[in-house]
């Protein structure tokens, strides 16, 4: 499910797993990245750490909303995602990939 949260500046997007393990992504304050540095070999993978000030808000959020999961995360991580000018998903086949 979703839960957007005006006071986190969240939009959190929550799946429970069939482990116990809750993964939560939508944290929000990513920076846009623009093409010609990401080309240019800007963010290697290694560099791409998630912004302790936007986990903490995650946290709080998800706490606000259930009180069983509510604790520190056992593994945080950071992604890099397309996110086109009309915000539209990307569909359809690339190019170079199979």
């Amino acid at each position: 499910f979703c839960g957007e949260d005006d006071r986190f500046g969240t939009h959190l997007e929550v799946y429970p797993r069939n482990t116990g393990e809750v993964y939560l992504c939508g944290v929000g304050g990513s920076e846009y990245v623009q093409p010609d540095a990401l080309r240019a070999g800007k963010f290697s993978p290694s560099e791409v750490t998630a912004d302790p000030a936007r986990v903490e808000a995650a946290v709080a959020s998800f706490t606000s909303m259930t009180r069983r999961f509510g604790r520190e995360p056992d593994r945080v991580q950071a992604c890099m995602r397309p996110c086109l000018p009309d915000a539209l998903p990307v569909m359809g086949k690339v190019g170079h990939v199979r």
